[in-house]
């Protein structure tokens, strides 16, 4: 469901960007979805979908930080996204609202962080052994 809503998403928002400059799909490389050529700026497009409301989305600590550092960021958001299923059983998204913040100008005091890194293994004491399955006899009954 979560690649549907993602694919449906990218595609709204290439039909949108394409009447407006040259786009071209940067998502499997850089930590942002297109750069689009407007008026000869390069805008980097974040784009994001969802099937909930538009209250708040998921960026990664690289998406963040391009958007502080980059000076021509957009984001595309759709939400509201309805996802069915047709009758082989595959995921069929469609529709959706339109939240275009262009340019996207990014307040970090709308920021929360979400979680934490943990690092099992390194040089510090006190972190213990790993667990490894083969090292563990099972039990006799």
């Amino acid at each position: 469901m979560k690649v549907a809503v993602e694919t449906h998403a990218m595609n709204e928002a290439l039909l949108y960007y394409s009447k407006l400059g040259k786009v071209t799909d940067t998502s499997r490389t850089a930590s942002f979805d297109y750069v689009v050529e407007i008026g000869g700026v390069s805008w980097h497009v974040e784009v994001k979908g969802t099937t909930g409301d538009p209250q708040e989305i998921l960026l990664t600590p690289n998406e963040v930080q391009h958007a502080m550092e980059y000076p021509h960021v957009a984001l595309f958001v759709l939400s509201s996204i309805e996802v069915t299923r047709d009758e082989q059983g595959d995921v069929i998204a469609r529709g959706g609202k339109r939240a275009i913040f262009h340019p996207w100008l990014l307040d970090q005091a709308q920021l929360s962080p979400i979680g934490y890194r943990y690092r099992l293994h390194g040089s510090s004491e006190g972190l213990g052994t790993p667990y490894r399955e083969s090292e563990v006899e099972p039990e006799q009954t």
